[in-house]
């Protein structure tokens, strides 16, 4: 199938995102509660004004397709949110996929140090993580 986003390095990432948002929303929920709780809002805010600027057409029509797609429509707002924040680092930068073989604890690491794409992508290593955890 073609999307959107099927052109972009990160093609994969992207869609195994969505279908891991799809599998296991109430996860990802827990991640984005875990970061309101941990106040780190504002953290995200700033990464995610980074990534948009890095490519900003390319982001909206990602993201309209992605907001198009019933998939995701149906999703909780937690676990919408805590999705479409690793999406947008993986338009916005293609080393962003690398992220994913890193664990929870060196994510954290980075994105506490202001790495931009570790903060967008840590929602997707916890909730990932969180899925592993169940097997």
């Amino acid at each position: 199938m073609t999307t959107a986003w099927s052109h972009l390095p990160n093609a994969a990432y992207i869609d195994r995102i969505l279908a891991d948002v799809k599998v296991n929303p109430d996860d990802w929920e827990v991640v984005w509660q875990e970061f309101w709780d941990k106040g780190l809002a504002m953290t995200f805010a700033s990464a995610r004004k980074a990534a948009w600027n890095e490519y900003d057409d390319l982001r909206k029509a990602v993201i309209h397709t992605i907001n198009t797609t019933d998939s995701i429509i149906s999703l909780p707002a937690f676990a919408y949110s805590a999705a479409c924040y690793p999406i947008m680092s993986l338009i916005a930068w293609p080393d962003s996929g690398a992220y994913l073989s890193l664990s929870r604890d060196q994510v954290r690491v980075l994105a506490a140090l202001g790495d931009q794409r570790a903060i967008l992508m840590l929602p997707a290593v916890m909730a990932f993580a969180k899925s592993r955890e169940l097997v």
